[in-house]
């Protein structure tokens, strides 16, 4: 029966309850008669993998496709998730985070960091994956835009992401280098002065700003993160908000 029990869990790769059924033998000595042969049982996550392998369970998501009222709901629920993180949850992470970046050897970083400069020079000349996203969604909802508006305030040289005159709205998308010095702690600070400019000046003509916020580097943000940002956005412009709105995505 030892050897009966082995080669069910190693070469049929049946689990322990499949056993326990087959043979009725209790999982629990099941359990340790894998442990006496010094096979250690699997857990839960392999024993998925084993079962999707074999057949014998179904992926959950695998062939299936959301409704976009779906996607939204779970995009709102996400952020929502992140934004509610207490300080310590975000310090864990964040050390987390850190030690997988330090484990890649150096080639591998530098192979990133090439790729996520070339992606962050050709999203500043036409437009990054967000910008893009919230373009569609305002052609969709059939408003009226400008994309990348140059100097709409006489002699300054400022632009504006995205605006939409007719309601007297700037929608301004800031990456990671917004938040952090990307470029450069010369090139970050100037970013931020313009911001600071361009708050001041479109709050004086009487514009509603609405700022959507993407702040990790290196990343790019998933479709129902974007799709839930959008949500915000349009319920900002139903709502006929005003001043400055921050939206985290």
């Amino acid at each position: 029966m030892h050897t009966n029990i082995v080669k069910l869990y190693t070469e049929d790769k049946l689990s322990i309850r499949e056993i326990n059924k087959i043979t009725g033998i209790s999982t629990y000595k099941i359990r340790q008669t894998l442990i006496s042969a010094g096979i250690q049982p699997r857990t839960k996550s392999e024993a998925q993998k084993v079962a999707l392998t074999e057949g014998r369970s179904l992926h959950p998501t695998q062939g299936k496709t959301l409704d976009e009222k779906t996607k939204a709901a779970i995009g709102v629920a996400m952020v929502n998730f992140h934004n509610n993180k207490s300080d310590s949850q975000r310090t864990k992470e964040k050390k987390t985070k850190q030690k997988l970046w330090q484990s890649r050897d150096k080639k591998e970083l530098d192979l990133m960091r090439d790729k996520g400069l070339d992606k962050t020079r050709n999203a500043a000349k036409s437009g990054s994956t967000l910008e893009r996203f919230i373009c569609m969604k305002l052609i969709e909802a059939d408003i009226p835009f400008m994309f990348h508006h140059k100097s709409p305030f006489g002699s300054t040289n400022l632009e504006v992401d995205i605006m939409l005159k007719n309601r007297k709205t700037a929608i301004e998308v800031d990456g990671p280098s917004h938040f952090f010095p990307v470029w450069g702690e010369e090139k970050f600070k100037e970013t931020k002065d313009f911001d600071f400019q361009k708050n001041g000046l479109l709050l004086g003509l009487g514009y509603t700003i609405i700022r959507v916020q993407h702040k990790k580097p290196g990343t790019r943000p998933s479709k129902t993160r974007m799709t839930a940002a959008w949500n915000c956005v349009h319920a900002h412009l139903t709502n006929n908000t005003t001043g400055l709105v921050e939206i985290e995505v």
